[in-house]
């Protein structure tokens, strides 16, 4: 017994001891760092470079690289792509990536970007929707209205149906055989052209029997045979050596729809079809297999483009679903919802109670981030500006946010649409909003960039400016609040406000430095610290202490950001020179060199426990001093669907249901009286991922419903949930 006691006594020592050691001596410090991938789900085009990077070309959202690990994104910034409507995407010989957009050719050598248009360059239109490189290393370049055109990298040589036999001047697709002879796709009843560099030979729907259809994809197998998708008419197959054509279509074949836009061969001469509706097809000369949202991970059965890497492995650009790849067996689906950030510059952050992260960007709109999953809100699913410039949340868990151009948008989880607030429809009196803060009362303080200070709640609107108040400038920066107060940061000072009173410092009348007003926060013992153009502040309501390259470790004077986090350290945010951390006492700077903060300079800060999130011009950071443990949220992660408020609701005649799936089920959505009779089956089908809307008249069959209270349910797979909504004639 003794013995037993005395292992307990030292078992318990050596916990002690463990626990002391882990306490003295903290985890290394860790980053963790997000940047974009896929901005848009819209997949115009792929390619594979010589080191195995995926080139993935996107409506709207520019050019992403993915080596297989990481995503780096290219989109319309001064000295990258011009437009970011890309099309196609061809890697010629040399390793040069080009880039058909509708806005011109654009050339990419890794380092370079040369933009070439109808302006600089003999391309015939700027409009670029095909590109092939041909066995002499010359670019073919396909263009809608202006023909086709071959660059060899000095001169350009093009070919319309003024100087050519080309039939009409709009260029779907282009193939080159492996006796260089072009195959060029035209549109509607033009046909498919051969040019072997001296004679043309047009075959269309009144020499070949080709359907009267768009030429919108064209592919070479090993055997020399032409396959040829079409717009409309279903695949066809030329052996130009028997004069032989064979048509397949979703009425002889296996086909599962006759609309085309894709295809590929691969190494075992297998043609894969990417379809405008019926997903994507494979055929071995025999036997037809068809993989679609229904029977597989595919994300949209509208395929725009395939790809066949080095590896055998297939890549699906798909319409709104993202890009898939497959290798036979499984399937990977990237979207914009699970790659990543939407922009790589990051304006704000701000975190929820249950951990959650909602993060403005510059150009890509508002991003939700629970840890696992990315949800992206933009311009084309929430109507909202692309430019985020301030984030707050209510104590409903209302989202506000503020926008570069489209004022405030108020986003409640589940409902639709999101309420937005403008100088056109309410009292705030300006679009440019840099700065939110909703105080202790639960009022919501705009500061707009040009109009002074809003004050919002419920439905009254108060706006102090530099004419009806003691506001030093209507161009607010950053605000601020502690218990009945709000601070202004503005291009002119700082400003004080109480309800009834206001203070105003500026480096004449107080200790400030200089009048421009980055960023403001308080700490824990009520100081005020203060981050201008000219250094950093310490306010203690009496004293102001100056911290600026000359007294103190600051790496520079422009402060963006501060963050005081739960130890009442202070973060400092710089304009080019890192990250800073100051304990009253120590100075400690982040930066590129030294860390792997992604960039210098620091645009938003926020604290969640001891993770620090840092948003840079260039990506955001994560970095905790003693090691990332976890940043899995608390609570349990969402499933992702969402049923939206009817809109308009009370409704007379009809309303909207919209609702969002995730991942493909079979979808029920009923409307119901109040005492549980099924008045409408609404929907009643497999669905696959995806935004939804349906309309829901008063008038069912020949029945006219009555005014009063109806429940709208949907149930996609376990997901159950009902909603109310008025009939009012």
């Amino acid at each position: 017994m003794i013995l037993e006691s005395n292992m307990k006594k030292i078992l318990l020592y050596l916990i002690f001891l463990l626990n002391t050691i882990l306490t003295i001596y903290p985890q290394n410090p860790e980053w963790k760092v997000y940047k974009t991938a896929l901005v848009s789900n819209l997949i115009l085009g792929l390619a594979e470079d010589e080191d195995g990077s995926k080139w993935i070309c996107t409506s709207g959202g520019g050019v992403s690289r993915f080596d297989g690990a990481d995503w780096v994104l290219y989109n319309n910034i001064p000295n990258q792509l011009y437009n970011n409507d890309v099309r196609a995407v061809v890697v010629d010989h040399s390793g040069n990536k080009w880039f058909g957009t509708l806005y011109g050719l654009t050339k990419f050598d890794g380092s370079n970007w040369t933009t070439y248009t109808t302006g600089n360059s003999g391309l015939p239109s700027n409009t670029v929707i095909s590109l092939e490189i041909d066995r002499n290393g010359d670019l073919w370049v396909g263009t809608r209205y202006g023909g086709v055109a071959k660059f060899d990298g000095i001169y350009w040589t093009v070919y319309n149906s003024s100087n050519s036999s080309l039939p009409n001047n709009i260029i779907w697709s282009i193939a080159i055989d492996s006796s260089g002879n072009k195959w060029i796709g035209t549109d509607a009843n033009g046909g498919i052209v051969k040019f072997d560099d001296n004679n043309w030979t047009v075959y269309n729907s009144t020499n070949s029997g080709l359907p009267p259809n768009s030429i919108s994809a064209i592919e070479i197998d090993y055997n020399g045979n032409k396959w040829i998708g079409t717009s409309g008419g279903g695949l066809v197959k030329f052996d130009d050596v028997n004069w032989t054509w064979t048509f397949y279509n979703s009425s002889n074949s296996g086909l599962p729809h006759n609309g085309i836009w894709s295809l590929a061969i691969d190494i075992d001469n297998n043609k894969w079809i990417g379809t405008s509706a019926g997903g994507l097809a494979k055929f071995d000369d025999t036997n037809w297999t068809v993989f679609n949202t229904s029977n597989s991970d595919l994300p949209r059965n509208d395929i725009r483009s395939l790809l066949i890497d080095k590896d055998g492995k297939k890549w699906i650009g798909t319409f709104y679903g993202g890009v898939a790849s497959f290798n036979d067996s499984n399937w990977t689906v990237y979207n914009t919802t699970n790659t990543g950030l939407p922009s790589n510059h990051v304006r704000s952050i701000k975190i929820e109670n249950n951990g959650a992260k909602w993060i403005g960007t510059w150009g890509g709109g508002l991003a939700k981030f629970d840890s696992r999953n990315w949800k992206i809100f933009n311009s084309t699913n929430g109507g909202m500006d692309n430019i985020v410039y301030s984030i707050d949340i209510d104590s409903t868990g209302t989202k506000w946010i503020g926008t570069r151009d489209k004022g405030v948008f108020a986003y409640s989880e589940n409902v639709w649409p999101w309420t937005n607030f403008g100088f056109w429809n309410s009292g705030l009196p300006s679009g440019e909003v840099n700065a939110i803060v909703i105080d202790n009362m639960q009022y919501k303080w705009f500061g707009t960039y040009g109009g002074g200070v809003a004050n919002f709640k419920d439905t009254t609107w108060t706006v102090y400016n530099s004419s009806n108040s003691m506001l030093p400038d209507n161009y607010i920066i950053s605000l601020e609040c502690e218990t009945g107060i709000i601070w202004i940061g503005t291009e002119n000072g700082l400003a004080k406000f109480d309800s009834n009173n206001w203070s105003v410092y500026n480096s004449s009348n107080s200790g400030l430095p200089g009048n421009r007003i980055l960023s403001f926060a308080i700490d824990s013992i009520g100081n005020k610290w203060i981050g201008t153009a000219y250094g950093l502040v310490k306010f203690n309501d009496i004293n102001w202490t100056v911290y600026n390259t000359s007294n103190s470790e600051l790496p520079e004077n422009g402060i963006s950001k501060l963050l005081v986090d739960s130890e009442n350290n202070k973060w400092i945010g710089t304009s080019s020179s890192g990250l800073v951390k100051f304990d009253d006492l120590n100075w400690t700077v982040y930066n590129t060199s030294n860390s792997n903060l992604p960039n210098n300079h620091i645009t938003a800060l926020a604290c969640d426990g001891n993770n620090k999130w840092v948003g840079t011009e260039d990506g955001l950071a994560l970095f905790n001093e003693n090691g990332i443990n976890s940043i899995e949220p608390n609570t349990k992660i969402e499933l992702n669907y969402l049923l939206f408020q009817n809109y308009p609701n009370p409704f007379n005649p009809s309303t909207k249901i919209s609702w969002q799936s995730p991942v493909g089920s079979w979808q029920t959505l009923k409307v119901y009286d109040v005492l549980g009779n099924e008045v409408a089956t609404l929907v009643n089908e497999y669905r696959s991922a995806g935004s939804y809307e349906v309309e829901f008249k008063s008038t069912v069959g020949s029945n006219r419903l009555a005014n009063g209270v109806y429940f709208y349910r949907l149930q996609a797979g376990d997901y159950v949930e009902t909603k109310k909504m008025i009939l009012l004639k």
